[in-house]
């Protein structure tokens, strides 16, 4: 039936006539006006002077249903005779008790899948100008006309021939259980494709997360390190706290400082301020950080419908990086601040305005990030560039949000600015190696491989925009990485922090190709085969640990604390190998908990003689004047004899023999010698 406007009517077929459910229909559809904006003079879908309290004579015989009306907004083509298709905003009413899938009323995202109700089942991909000056038409839901009879699918008579909506934040709503995924011409694909697929997925998902939380616990209950530099980083961040510096010059006495920026320490030190200076304390930033990023591909794929492809991802990724992405490093920090950025570049995919809130954050997450490390702005880029497309006047508070994220902690004394800078040039000297190469090339494969696969099979032409300017960045600053990554010191978890972004590139493609099974068949491969790998890394991790060992090595110190209260203690190195008894190094922070010195720290000594920096005479100075009383060597080896990874002598003659001058062997212990000075 046609009103006198030519705007159609579906016949409702509804329980019972009610003259009070008649008005509540009219004042949900009466207010209704075009989606053009400026129409000053645009009438109310049905005036009052058409028909029985303003509805349109022909719905005057119609039954109202028993259940109050529910109000929602889709996209769909509307075909008119001898034209193209164009664009309407359709007003669908529905019994609130039998809305089921359609949800509360969203906004329409870009990259909607294809709506079913017009013509071919093809519809809008992107909400745009497409709408301006179209008249919006009323879709009651009731027996389908020969238009919408193909859309049949749905379960009971009630709801037959409903036209479904289908953008992004719907098909959100409906849910993305096995066996329920909306296909491309709005029917619900039910068969065993659909079945098995996702539920493999979601079975991934689930394995993968329960197995990495497992891992984040486990290692924070270790009574140790699993690498010497966690030490080095924990230590510094608990001097924060006692009010010393972080970094010092070439020339300065102390041989601390390490490369890395200042919020680096800041996020490893609040759970020391707050529980106390311990192993177990020390960790709860790096375990805090895989769980954030789990947490925040959860979020991300739930905007695309697809949560369980989102953590599987995650949580597969972060255990084939074992054990860098729950250790005490710059890492999961890094990751964590591209998901937040990324995180704020979905949400603002579909505002046209200045989306202040989410512009200041991606701004601060790359000052931090840029702060942590200097060449972290690859890994944001692409994010930045995707939210920056179509509006660059977010550029400018992005840029000052970013720079005063930077530069704020160099604001404190703890952090001087000269001292930090003056790293960078002798550390850009250090020379990259193939051998790194060999060592992250199947991590550099996933990630630079993995995205143009999906999207190859989704189909490179559905790339529009931004999407391809997105795409285009993260190739590029992936490659760009290699350079890092494979200097003396790097590795395959400089790669690490790209994860949000291969995931959100990932789902993407997932949408475009509409559930084609080669792309989503492709995909469930490359996840079973990453959870191995990652079943692999994660058995390597654990044979690495040795619970017994570092239940007692950790007890062997707190004993020496314990027998020379008051007494400045710290941790030398022996020799010569690195191999054989370096690991015993890794619990040197346990005496700066403690209340002792940290004044040379091998891991930089070393790092200073790759780069030619001499040891300073006031700090052989010190070491003859005993500054530090007593010492703990690895037991049975000669106190800084260690040849270091670089194939060099890390402590000189000269070092060696004023430290033997003025020390005496003490005692020993099942891994210590206690050198002590001569008084």
């Amino acid at each position: 039936m046609a009103d006198p406007a030519g705007l159609r009517v579906d016949q409702l077929d509804l329980a019972r006539s009610d003259a009070h459910r008649v008005r509540r229909l009219q004042a949900a559809v009466a207010p209704r006006r075009p989606a053009h904006a400026g129409d000053e003079g645009a009438r109310p879908l049905y005036p009052r002077s058409r028909g029985v309290d303003g509805l349109p004579a022909g719905l005057r015989r119609l039954r109202t249903p028993t259940a109050p009306l529910r109000r929602k907004q889709v996209l769909r083509p509307a075909p008119q005779r001898g034209q193209d298709h164009g664009r309407r905003r359709d007003l669908v009413l529905v019994p609130a008790d039998l809305s089921g899938g359609l949800g509360r009323p969203r906004r329409p995202r870009p990259g909607a899948c294809p709506d079913p109700g017009g013509a071919g089942g093809t519809g809008p991909r992107r909400v745009g100008g497409g709408l301006a000056g179209r008249r919006p038409r009323l879709l009651l839901l009731g027996q389908p006309d020969d238009r919408h009879r193909r859309h049949r699918s749905l379960r009971g008579p009630h709801l037959q021939g409903r036209a479904r909506p289908a953008t992004l934040a719907d098909r959100r709503d409906r849910g993305t259980g096995a066996g329920s995924r909306p296909r491309g011409d709005g029917r619900v694909k039910t068969g065993r494709s659909a079945d098995w697929t996702s539920r493999i997925v979601l079975g991934l998902a689930v394995l993968a997360a329960l197995n990495l939380l497992a891992v984040v616990v486990a290692y924070a209950l270790y009574p140790g390190y699993l690498e010497h530099g966690e030490a080095a980083i924990s230590a510094t961040a608990f001097r924060l706290l006692q009010g010393q510096p972080a970094y010092y010059a070439f020339d300065a006495p102390e041989r601390i400082s390490n490369v890395y920026g200042p919020w680096t320490y800041l996020w490893h030190a609040w759970p020391l301020a707050l529980f106390g200076a311990s192993l177990t304390a020390s960790k709860i930033a790096g375990g805090l950080g895989p769980v954030l990023v789990m947490a925040g591909a959860w979020m991300l794929g739930r905007r695309h419908g697809r949560a369980g492809e989102a953590v599987a991802l995650a949580a597969g990724f972060l255990l084939f990086h074992l054990g860098f992405p729950i250790t005490i490093r710059p890492d999961s920090l890094l990751t964590v601040l591209v998901t937040l950025a990324m995180l704020a570049a979905a949400r603002a995919e579909a505002k046209t305005g200045m989306a202040w809130g989410e512009t200041l954050v991606i701004g601060i997450a790359g000052g931090i990030a840029v702060n942590v490390k200097i060449h972290a702005g690859l890994y944001l880029a692409p994010a930045a560039l995707f939210h920056l497309t179509g509006n660059w006047r977010r550029l400018l508070p992005m840029a000052t949000a970013g720079l005063v994220a930077l530069a704020l902690p160099f604001l404190s004394p703890l952090f001087p600015l000269a001292d930090y800078l003056s790293w960078f040039g002798p550390m850009s000297g250090k020379e990259n190696t193939w051998n790194g190469f060999r060592v992250l090339w199947m991590k550099f494969a996933f990630y630079l491989g993995l995205p143009l696969v999906v999207w190859g099979l989704a189909g490179f032409s559905a790339l529009r925009g931004r999407q391809r300017l997105y795409l285009a960045a993260y190739v590029g600053c992936v490659l760009l990485v290699l350079f890092p990554a494979t200097k003396f010191g790097g590795g395959h978890h400089y790669y690490l922090p790209f994860l949000p972004i291969l995931i959100d590139l990932i789902l993407r493609a997932l949408t475009v190709a509409d559930e084609r099974p080669p792309a989503r068949r492709v995909l469930v491969g490359a996840m079973a085969f990453l959870l191995f790998m990652a079943a692999q890394s994660e058995r390597r991790f654990f044979k690495v640990l040795e619970w017994n060992d570092a239940r007692q090595v950790a007890a062997e110190i707190e004993a020496v604390i314990r027998a020379n209260p008051g007494v400045p203690t710290q941790m030398g190195v022996g020799g010569p190998r690195t191999e054989e008894k370096f690991y015993l190094y890794s619990w040197r922070n346990l005496p700066v908990f403690a209340g002792g010195p940290y004044t040379i720290d091998t891991g930089i000594v070393m790092e200073m003689v790759k780069l030619g920096i001499a040891m300073p005479a006031e700090t052989l100075r010190r070491v003859a004047a005993c500054e530090t009383r007593l010492w703990l060597i690895p037991h049975g080896e000669a106190p800084f004899s260690l040849v270091g990874y670089y194939n060099q002598t890390i402590y000189d003659e000269t070092f060696r023999r004023i430290f033997t001058a003025h020390h005496h062997l003490e005692a020993g212990g099942a891994y210590f010698d206690l050198w002590r000075c001569t008084e």
